[in-house]
């Protein structure tokens, strides 16, 4: 959408979720008053609003990314698209057409799970980042990247190449391997649910003899290790618990990568 358009309040929208997805925070500032819908793929999308109209409680609108001012066009999305059309004998989705534009400034943020950072920051350092929601300095953040010794990266693949400076610095691939993920809000999911104290119980199986001897216990040799998404401020909001935000806008030249 060009503009901010006003829509009744019971006007659903489809994005590619899940919840808090940079396709969910174009929903929310194209269409506000409408009600957004996860739904898991692009063509999942465009069914369900093909069918909505031929039946009551469907989709009235539906949001595609079509193209990164970074890493270009969305090829899936496009080839959907293109399937829409008002022939229903030569389109898939005959009932399906393109109303509007709207472009949607895309800004990366490097969260990690807030108990793995309380174990390895000291507390000066937890209540200054998050106080400024970060650390923008890159010879103090490089530092804090070192203590947290992260090795493993969640995001969606096409976030690699919106943040190669950043990442070719601080995070580097010979360093830290990068794992592709459905969507940023998905790594960030992911992220918040890791590190968190293992709960005890009373009917755990006692250790034998037998499990002690082909598996003595010692020291280990390998540091523990972090992990870290790459994902939206609004996906930070929604795990806010569990996660915390290390670094904001790491994206390459900050304040012109947009998706339409």
């Amino acid at each position: 959408m060009t503009t901010t358009q006003t829509f009744s309040k019971q006007a659903r929208t489809a994005y590619l979720g899940p919840e808090a997805s940079f396709s969910h925070q174009a929903v929310v500032e194209a269409l506000p008053q409408s009600e957004p819908v996860p739904l898991p793929s692009f063509g999942a999308i465009l069914q369900a609003l093909q069918e909505s109209g031929s039946s009551s409680g469907g989709y009235d609108y539906a949001v595609l990314p079509v193209e990164n001012s970074t890493n270009g066009s969305v090829v899936q999305a496009l080839d959907l698209l293109a399937k829409c059309g008002l022939d229903p004998e030569t389109s898939q989705y005959n009932d399906v057409e393109v109303v509007d534009e709207h472009y949607l400034e895309v800004h990366h943020c490097l969260f990690v799970s807030r108990a793995w950072a309380e174990q390895r920051l000291e507390q000066e350092t937890l209540e200054y980042i998050q106080h400024h929601n970060g650390i923008s300095e890159l010879t103090n953040l490089n530092e804090v990247l070192q203590q947290l010794n992260i090795k493993t990266l969640y995001s969606h693949p096409q976030v690699w190449g919106q943040c190669n400076n950043f990442l070719s610095a601080l995070l580097p691939p010979g360093r830290v391997e990068r794992v592709d993920m459905s969507s940023t809000s998905a790594a960030a999911a992911f992220v918040a649910g890791t590190h968190k104290p293992q709960k005890s119980t009373t009917n755990s199986p006692p250790i034998t003899n037998e499990a002690t001897e082909s598996h003595p216990a010692g020291p280990s040799l390998e540091e523990p290790c972090g992990t870290a998404a790459i994902s939206s401020a609004l996906a930070g909001e929604k795990h806010s618990t569990d996660l915390l935000c290390i670094a904001q806008n790491i994206e390459d030249e900050p304040g012109t990568n947009t998706t339409r």
